[in-house]
């Protein structure tokens, strides 16, 4: 793989994930929890699907490997009047906009997250007038030892059986 890429969906606004939906259930005289996704979820991750599809048509095979996810997104919030002023609600926090979003680009981008080694996410603008929008760079993720991409990481060692809880580093990690 080479890269970075760089990939635009334009018209989706990014959504915060939210907790699953529950209900209770009775099968042969037993109780169990049944947990499924909300509508919203499942509405979001299928726009993203044929948004991204449709805008970026030339991708073909979703990345496998350890990558570095960048996220970008600039989020339109629903505004209302009451009591002759405006109110913006629904501000999210770019960690919540992360999670549902890396969820909805599973198995086109990506094979599987847990392949994302470094995710980082930039809520650039939230307001009533911003345009939804979302960028997205990605590139493989190699560690950063000896501050050199590409060379044998350098990691410190730990000994468990030293009755210490300081770690014992043979050298700088960084």
């Amino acid at each position: 793989m080479s890269g970075p890429y760089v990939f635009h969906i334009t018209g989706i606004n990014p959504e915060p994930w939210v907790a699953p939906e529950t209900a209770i259930g009775r099968r042969n005289g037993k109780m169990f929890v049944q947990v499924y996704q909300s509508d919203t979820v499942k509405s979001f991750k299928e726009a993203v699907k044929e948004e991204f599809a449709q805008q970026n048509g030339w991708w073909k095979t979703p990345l496998e490997g350890h990558l570095i996810v960048e996220l970008f997104l600039w989020r339109r919030l629903d505004q209302s009047e009451a009591e002759d002023r405006k109110r913006t609600r629904n501000w999210a926090d770019s960690t919540n906009c992360q999670k549902l979003l890396e969820d909805a680009l599973q198995g086109i981008l990506y094979v599987n997250d847990r392949g994302n080694r470094l995710v980082l996410t930039h809520m650039v603008e939230q307001g009533a007038d911003v345009m939804p929008h979302i960028a997205i760079r990605i590139r493989p993720y190699q560690w950063l030892g000896d501050c050199v991409l590409g060379t044998t990481p350098t990691l410190p060692t730990y000994s468990p059986t030293k009755t210490t809880n300081v770690r014992d580093f043979t050298e700088e990690p960084f």
